[in-house]
């Protein structure tokens, strides 16, 4: 991958330059510049293909991606791209559940599971990419609040059973799923070396941030505590626009967990 063939070519700056110190730091100092050009010029390409509206909607550009080399899948990235495609699809689908229930009172949930569509139809680019099945069918409505992973499954029945107590009830669900989806996106992020899927994944995280505030912005008293990411980590997303996506080292151990009843 990647990280292997850069490791290669330090390596071998390093063993030519063993004669001369002055060849040495010739050698640290354009390999640096290098490495900035490179870091200026991918950051360029992502903006230039992925943008989101103050909705999170996500537009991508799919050609832009045979710019990014497609590289060997790990296992766990293998599964990250069918969790998060059926993440987002759980985000979606009990948004169109609470709108149904709260059009009335409020636009929130119709305006967001539309972002969500588009959340979701962005990992299907990179199954799609790396030859991968869906677990997605083409059927939307006989696939509506139905999902093959069963924890995701028994997700969506909690957050709607939920989400009907009430309006503010609602709410909360909402705060839970953004909680919840930057916690699990970013793990996978940490665990990740494909460009592709980061990149990806790290716009994700930023759609669910401005879900979040969002939310945030609705609840009642903005006394919500979050169950899967840090107090400071939640306080840096409602505080601010910051476009840091650090991923956390979390373990995979019983992933995804429960959502509290409480």
């Amino acid at each position: 991958m990647t990280t292997k063939f850069t490791s290669s070519l330090i390596l071998l700056f390093i063993f030519a330059g063993c004669g001369s110190d002055s060849n040495s730091n010739n050698s640290e100092s354009n390999n640096s510049e290098s490495n900035k050009s490179k870091n200026n010029e991918q950051t360029q390409h992502n903006q230039e293909y992925i943008s989101l509206d103050e909705n999170g909607n996500m537009e991508l550009d799919k050609s832009i991606l045979d710019d990014i080399p497609k590289s060997d899948l790990s296992e766990i990235e293998k599964k990250a791209l069918i969790f998060v495609r059926e993440e987002e699809k759980l985000a979606r689908d009990v948004y169109i559940y609470l709108d149904k229930r709260y059009e009335s009172e409020t636009k929130i949930f119709g305006n967001i599971q539309k972002a969500e569509q588009t959340h979701t139809d962005s990992v299907k680019i990179l199954l799609d990419r790396y030859n991968i099945d869906d677990p997605m069918t083409n059927d939307e409505d006989a696939d509506l609040g139905v999902f093959k992973n069963q924890d995701l499954q028994k997700l969506y029945n909690d957050l709607t059973s939920k989400g009907a107590i009430s309006k503010i009830d609602a709410i909360e669900v909402g705060l839970i799923i953004e909680d919840l989806d930057i916690r699990d996106i970013e793990i996978y992020i940490s665990q990740s070396d494909n460009e592709d899927i980061k990149t990806i994944f790290k716009s994700l995280v930023k759609g669910s941030e401005n879900h979040l505030k969002a939310f945030y912005n609705k609840y009642e008293g903005n006394l919500y505590t979050p169950k899967y990411i840090s107090q400071e980590r939640y306080k840096q997303i409602i505080s601010s626009d910051s476009d840091s996506h650090n991923g956390q080292e979390n373990e995979l151990d019983n992933f995804p967990p429960q959502v509290p009843t409480s």
